[in-house]
């Protein structure tokens, strides 16, 4: 009995110890393949996580080389978009220089043709070189609404003259006619209502000019004879135009630093005179510093002659100077 007792205690001890170890195997397996598991989906995921990248790269990389298209091809369209853009502001620029050169009118071009005669009968007086006397025709210069040279407009110079002595701008009037330079409503007395009618309402001492000649343009020869008309040009007076430009070449020259003491104006009226075209001037106020006002083609070059022969006040490389600025602004080789 005492035996059968010890071989059953060894029989249950032995399988407990089986059971122990059979169980502490399989959980040991357990974990071994649990860590299998682990490891294979970490390398799955990693793999993935690859996979991911590379594929996030190749579209980056697509969208990259895309978009350096897209930029190329805007860069193109831009290039050739400035292109054409220049090409038509060169064809713009030069129409416009076309017709800063050409857009005279016959006074001015009768003016101007006079002028190079006077600079070369001076020449051949052995009054001046070449170089002292620089003639230049139809100038436009900025123009600034203050003396910072801001806000640009533009004047136009009919005729530019410089010279050593001095610089000269003429204003041309080609006007046919009787002309009444200056008059003003203290000085038109009883006609001053014709002043009212054509400027309205101006004070007695505002200077303007005006022109009266017999109607051309009516049916019958009596309506000719009894007929005037007459004509205003501008609100001003050609004497302030003539001062405004000339300050405004003065305070240019200045600001570009080229030396220019002062800019004299003359007014020029140069339609040919006679009976039925006379000039008859009112002006009140003829100081040194006021344009004269020339009314024919010998008093213009008795003037020029006598400033020619003043004491030289700028040297040939100050005129040479002056005309290339003028030259460049005005877009004129």
């Amino acid at each position: 009995m005492v035996i059968t007792l010890s071989i059953l205690v060894v029989v249950l001890a032995v399988l407990c110890i089986f059971l122990y170890k059979r169980q502490k195997d399989a959980k040991a397996l357990h974990q071994k393949q649990l860590k299998k598991i682990k490891r294979e989906k970490i390398t799955e995921i990693e793999e993935m996580q690859l996979q991911t990248a590379a594929t996030l790269e190749i579209t980056e990389e697509k969208l990259l080389q895309e978009k350096n298209r897209e930029l190329a091809k805007a860069a193109e369209e831009q290039v050739a978009l400035r292109q054409l853009f220049e090409e038509k502001l060169l064809q713009k620029n030069n129409y416009i220089n076309h017709l800063l050169r050409y857009k005279r009118d016959k006074g001015e071009i009768l003016t101007h043709t006079f002028l190079s005669m006077v600079k070369e009968e001076f020449m051949e007086k052995g009054m001046l070189d070449y170089d002292d006397m620089i003639i230049m025709g139809n100038v436009f210069i900025p123009h600034a609404t203050n003396v910072t040279m801001e806000g640009f407009n533009s004047r136009q110079i009919d005729h530019l003259i410089l010279m050593r002595t001095g610089i000269f701008m003429i204003e041309t009037k080609y006007w046919a006619g009787d002309v009444l330079h200056g008059i003003s409503k203290r000085t038109a007395k009883e006609f001053s209502f014709i002043l009212d009618k054509l400027f309205g309402d101006i004070k007695d001492a505002d200077e303007r000019t005006i022109v009266v000649k017999g109607m051309s343009d009516t049916d019958s020869a009596s309506e000719k004879e009894n007929a005037l008309k007459i004509t205003r040009y501008g609100d001003g007076n050609p004497d302030q135009q003539v001062k405004k430009t000339a300050g405004s070449l003065y305070h240019f020259l200045n600001h570009e630093n080229l030396p220019c003491l002062w800019v004299q104006g003359i007014l020029y009226f140069g339609y040919p005179q006679d009976q039925n075209n006379r000039l008859t001037s009112f002006v009140t106020n003829t100081g040194d510093r006021n344009p004269p006002f020339i009314s024919s083609q010998e008093e213009l070059k008795g003037y020029l002659e006598q400033q020619a022969n003043k004491e030289p006040i700028y040297s040939k490389s100050d005129l040479k100077a002056m005309k290339e600025l003028l030259l460049r602004i005005n877009e004129i080789s």
